[in-house]
Formats: structure tokens, C-alpha cells, sequence
């Protein structure tokens, strides 16, 4: 059995720490910036959507697909 310093110094559980903390990183980074995309999107959505319907047609949308449009745009998602 491993030493609590023999398992901290092995270098192949340094190397499993390192992956697992860049995944984490990763993540936490991927989440706070969908975090900022949506915040972006409801602003934007909270100005539009207080323009009339012809106002919005004026700008080639509809209030039906507003929403998505918005969120559409605003989003920085991996797949886009």
C-alpha cells in the first residue's frame, strides 16, 4: 500500500490530477461562459421584445421566434 507522500508524489497520480482538474477547468469555464451567453440573450430580449410587431417585422422577426432568435445568436456553443 502507498504512503499519503508516496501517492502525492507519484508521478502517475500527478498526471491523474492534472487531467482531472483541466477537465474541471474545462467545464466550469464552458458553463460560465453559456452562463453570460443566456444573461446577454435576455437583455437583448427584454429590449426587443418591447418593440411593436411591425417594428420587429421592420427588422426581419417575429415575436413567435424572437426568443430563439436571440438565444440563437447569443449563443458560443462548442457546435457553433
Amino acid at each position: 500500500m502507498m504512503t499519503l507522500h508516496q501517492h502525492l508524489t507519484d508521478p502517475v497520480a500527478i498526471e491523474a490530477r492534472r487531467a482531472l482538474f483541466a477537465t474541471l477547468r474545462a467545464y466550469i469555464g464552458a458553463w460560465v461562459r453559456t452562463c453570460a451567453d443566456y444573461y446577454a440573450a435576455s437583455g437583448i430580449y427584454e429590449r426587443m421584445s418591447r418593440l411593436s410587431d411591425a417594428e420587429l417585422s421592420r427588422r426581419g422577426h417575429d415575436r413567435e421566434t424572437l426568443a430563439r432568435t436571440i438565444v440563437n445568436a447569443c449563443d458560443r456553443g462548442e457546435d457553433r
